[in-house]
């Protein structure tokens, strides 16, 4: 279990590589997982959805505003996005994820943290 103290809300900026067009009615699945424990599973701490979001823009992104959770000493606390185009609520051709670790760092940066997302 994570032990300690939550540092609040932060904002989580999602980037949007190579799109080239508006997206329209996307939901936004955000996933706050526990990836400290070596050779095991990651273990969800959290999951929000953001539903009927449009992106628009240069660069695209979508800021979203999370509750960090608290974090023991031994915490690693990863964040992964899924943007469902289909809004299938499974992962298919057309939407995108985020492809690397974002790690929630011990002190939040005051901009708060970058997720980019790819298309797949």
């Amino acid at each position: 279990a994570i032990r300690g103290t939550s540092m609040g809300t932060f904002p989580l900026m999602i980037v949007f590589d190579e799109l080239d067009t508006n997206l329209v009615g996307v939901d936004l699945h955000i996933y706050v997982e526990d990836i400290g424990e070596a050779d095991a599973p990651s273990k969800l701490l959290d999951h929000k959805t953001i539903p009927n979001v449009t992106i628009r823009g240069q660069p695209p992104v979508y800021v979203a505003r999370l509750e960090a959770p608290p974090l023991g000493d031994d915490a690693q606390v990863s964040i992964r996005v899924h943007a469902d185009t289909d809004r299938s609520g499974t992962m298919t051709s057309g939407d995108y994820l985020s492809t690397s670790v974002c790690a929630l760092p011990r002190q939040m940066p005051p901009l708060g943290l970058d997720v980019r997302v790819h298309r797949i």
